[in-house]
């Protein structure tokens, strides 16, 4: 059913404007007035209407079926026919009774019972609207459509507008790069354009079921989707599809919002200028304001507001809540966690960043404006300072007995291996979608991540180099320093063990700031390098020669990745995407979706090209021959032993732990409740994953 017309000003309040706004539907029917005969078998079944030559039915009516019903201004029912529509165990049968309904088009085989007022809607073949007091539509109605949500700060200058088939990329480049004026102006225009394609009627799709719900306006349901027992649901527009169904639950409130494929709001949740992305669970009484929530996120009993969350963002307990923060996904908010901006600083523009991975501990709490790299893991505690943490896969921990703030860079690869590689693979197989419209990049190690790696590296030789000049009395070039620290990572790791290593620009306090472990944290960020580059150049191999993979070499390496919405997207690209925009050589979000595509398809190839210049850097800025690629790959099945091993061992610390094991009464009884960690199904990949390697490369 094609529902989308110009939009007018014209009023729905009379039938010859409903008639004409639903005119290309209509056409495709023959309707016919109905007979004197038909008029009073329907006035018998206590049906009346002000003007019964307003009401059009189609072939296959059946008067009988349709008793105790008011009918004013036009409706047109396109048929009816004896018969029961089941769902969920429940049966229904095809007929309209109690219901008063005006201006309207009626599918074929419906169930309409008890619907206190309908009004200016079309409802799709087969669908079942039962016990609900209020669907209307009025004049104007925009479904959800050009709603601005003021996400990121709750200062209200970051926002963006929302249309129908919005994409979290799309919200994240209205909202982040507000400082492009020309880019803010053409986006602003693509939106006023695509709000007014809406239709001036609401729609009820095909197979939906609408049932127990207080009050419906403004909104359009796709077909196949349920609404059932929902409180409110104004200016709405839910996305659904017979292969990704949308559910709208008990006690829900949804407002200005666009709920996306597949997704599930449940449980007296309240959605209130909210974009939902695909196969995103909002329940147990959630309360999402002025945020986008990106695809496979699940966000339960608890405050959302002001936010842009990046897909697989977990957040499940009802003493939590996060304000005023960007979190680039894959991240988990832990219970007690209190992020908000206008609780601990001066105004309320005060923001979070955090890259994929974000985990704060139990009960944290920080200060706007901060900064995280990515898989940073933030133990307990209130965080009085604002932070900027740039070593990703690091614990940070604020040391009260010291006074100081730790920071060990690495801390997952050296003490926590399968907590990587459960990551890697629960955002994969956690990915439900049927259609995967936001391109999302769900590997743990990526260019983004590695580009952070090498800047981490970076600093720790400069950190080092100055721990180690720190009795000089002039103090050395930076470029000196970095040598310093290199030399002495590299060749006398002894000596900086003995060194108090501390950061600089870390936290906006006069306290110290301690770098834990620095010299194996120096060694592990190189084989996660060295891994990374590897494993994505063999990827590659499989189809195509060494030699092809090799003449890649000669692009150099994006040191810059824009994380749109999920999808990595280098610089360069993202520029010409921007100027295209502005240029208006993309002047639809169609034509924008196609462009993200278009690079999603050229992303494998760039992530080879990336990671040979990673591997270059590894080898001193020279190109890699065959003998250094077979000496790298050499150093590759090392790594990968070292994966599965650490896999298995930090999975089996809980199996080994006594304390752990304490309730239990045997060890029969221990193996039920736990995991054995040689059945764990991330250890057996691991240890795979590094057989498979050596098997084919080993020698």
């Amino acid at each position: 059913m094609n529902t989308h017309k110009t939009h007018k000003t014209t009023s729905l309040g009379n039938a010859s404007a409903f008639r004409k706004a639903i005119a290309p539907i209509i056409a495709n029917y023959n309707f016919r007035q109905l007979s004197e005969e038909e008029i009073e078998e329907l006035v018998l079944n206590n049906n009346n209407a002000r003007k019964w030559k307003n009401i059009y039915v189609a072939d296959n009516f059946d008067t009988s079926l349709l008793y105790y019903n008011f009918f004013d201004g036009i409706v047109f029912i396109v048929g009816l026919e004896e018969k029961a529509l089941k769902h969920n165990g429940l049966s229904y049968p095809t007929s309209i009774t109690n219901s008063t309904i005006s201006n309207c088009f009626l599918g074929k085989n419906v169930s309409l019972h008890g619907v206190g007022r309908l009004s200016n809607y079309l409802i799709g073949d087969e669908c079942i609207v039962a016990n609900t007091n209020e669907i209307v539509a009025t004049d104007n109605a925009t479904f959800g459509c050009g709603v601005e949500i003021q996400a990121m700060n709750e200062g209200g200058n970051r926002k963006f507008e929302t249309f129908p088939d919005i994409l979290p990329a799309d919200a994240y480049l209205q909202c982040k790069y507000q400082g492009n004026s020309k880019l803010q102006n053409a986006l602003r225009k693509i939106n006023h354009k695509e709000c007014q394609s809406r239709p001036l009627y609401g729609t009820i799709g095909s197979h939906c079921l609408v049932r127990n719900v207080n009050c419906i306006e403004n909104s359009h349901f796709d077909e196949f989707c349920t609404i059932e027992g929902a409180t409110h649901i104004s200016n709405v527009t839910v996305k659904s599809s017979k292969k990704e169904p949308s559910l709208v639950g008990f006690g829900s409130i949804v407002e200005d919002s666009v709920v996306g494929y597949s997704c599930k709001v449940l449980e007296n949740s309240i959605l209130q200028k909210v974009v939902l992305g695909s196969n995103v669970t909002i329940e147990h009484g959630a309360r999402v304001i002025n945020t986008m929530v990106g695809d496979n996120s699940t966000i339960a009993c608890c405050e959302v507001q002001n936010s842009m969350l990046f897909p697989s963002h977990q957040q499940h307990h009802n003493n939590s809540f996060l304000i005023a923060s960007t979190i680039l996904g894959q991240s988990n908010i832990a219970a007690g966690a209190t992020i908000g901006s206008n609780h601990n600083s001066r105004t309320a523009n005060g923001e979070i960043v955090a890259g994929r991975g974000f985990w704060p501990g139990l009960c944290s709490s920080f200060k706007h404006t901060s900064r995280f790299a990515s898989f940073v893991l933030v133990a307990k505690g209130d965080y009085q300072h604002e932070l900027n943490i740039p070593l990703p896969f690091s614990l940070v921990n604020n040391n009260l007995h010291t006074d100081e703030l730790e920071v060990m860079p690495a801390f997952w690869w050296l003490y926590n291996m399968y907590a990587l590689e459960r990551n890697n693979y629960k955002f994969q197989h956690r990915d439900k979608r049927v259609v995967k419209r936001q391109n999302i990049e769900t590997q743990i190690f990526a260019p983004d991540t590695v580009e952070e790696i090498i800047v981490a590296r970076a600093l720790l030789e400069k950190w080092v180099g100055q721990a180690a000049t720190a009795d000089r009395k002039t103090r050395l070039s930076i470029p000196k320093l970095l040598e310093k620290g290199r030399q002495l990572l590299l060749s006398k790791p002894e000596k900086v063990e003995q060194l108090d290593v501390f950061a600089e620009g870390v936290e906006n306090s006069r306290r110290k700031v301690r770098i834990m472990k620095a010299k194996q944290a120096y060694d592990a960020y190189g084989d996660m390098l060295l891994n990374y580059a590897v494993s994505t150049i063999l990827q590659c191999q499989k189809n195509h020669s060494w030699k092809s993979v090799s003449q890649l070499q000669q692009s150099g390496r994006v040191h810059e990745l824009v994380n749109l919405g999920g999808q990595l997207i280098a610089r360069p690209d993202f520029d010409t995407l921007c100027n295209d925009i502005v240029s208006g050589k993309l002047d639809s979000w169609k034509k924008i979706h196609q462009r993200y595509q278009k690079l999603w398809e050229e992303y494998p190839q760039q992530k080879c090209r990336h990671a040979l210049a990673v591997l270059a850097l590894l080898n001193g800025e020279k190109e890699i021959t065959k003998n250094d690629w077979d000496g790298f790959l050499k150093k590759f099945l090392v790594i990968q032993e070292y994966i599965s091993s650490q896999t298995l061992l930090t999975s089996s610390k809980d199996y080994k732990n006594p304390f752990y094991c304490s309730t239990y009464d045997t060890h029969e009884e221990m193996e039920a409740n736990l995991c054995v960690p040689f059945n764990d199904e991330m250890v057996l990949a691991a240890i795979k994953r590094f057989l498979d390697y050596q098997k084919k490369y080993g020698k």
